[in-house]
């Protein structure tokens, strides 16, 4: 619904490689945020941030992935990039944990908006690059 509704407009108006680049500053926002809310609207903030960000990360990085690559690769690199998601999806919270256990509460969500923020800075080297 949210990307329907609102992930389309902004997409078809900013553009593919745009909206992934803002996507990916509310990401790192909203993480930074819930390392240091302490207030249930300040969660719902972050929480915004994070599902809008999601929103465009996800549609606009499948989309430059497969539109760098020759039509015989598509699969196979849109198969890599959800395997390296799968990583993530699995590695993600243990590691998250040992932060929270030998850091702090909040440093999961510091390390995940650093992270975020590292990606930005490869998303703006890259530009927007014509289909194969």
């Amino acid at each position: 619904m949210v990307q329907g509704i609102l992930i389309a407009p902004i997409n078809a108006k900013l553009g593919t490689q745009r909206s992934l680049q803002i996507g990916l500053v509310l990401n790192s926002a909203g993480l930074i945020i819930l390392a240091f809310a302490e207030s249930w609207s300040i969660l719902i903030i972050a929480l915004s941030f994070l599902t809008v960000g999601q929103g465009l990360v996800a549609p606009n990085l499948s989309t430059l992935v497969s539109g760098r690559v020759p039509d015989h690769r598509r699969g196979e690199a849109l198969g890599f990039q959800q395997g390296v998601n799968a990583i993530g999806r699995v590695s993600g919270p243990a590691l998250a944990g040992i932060l929270y256990d030998h850091v702090s509460i909040g440093s999961p969500y510091l390390v995940g908006g650093a992270l975020c923020a590292l990606a930005l800075l490869f998303a703006v080297g890259v530009g927007e690059q014509e289909s194969f």
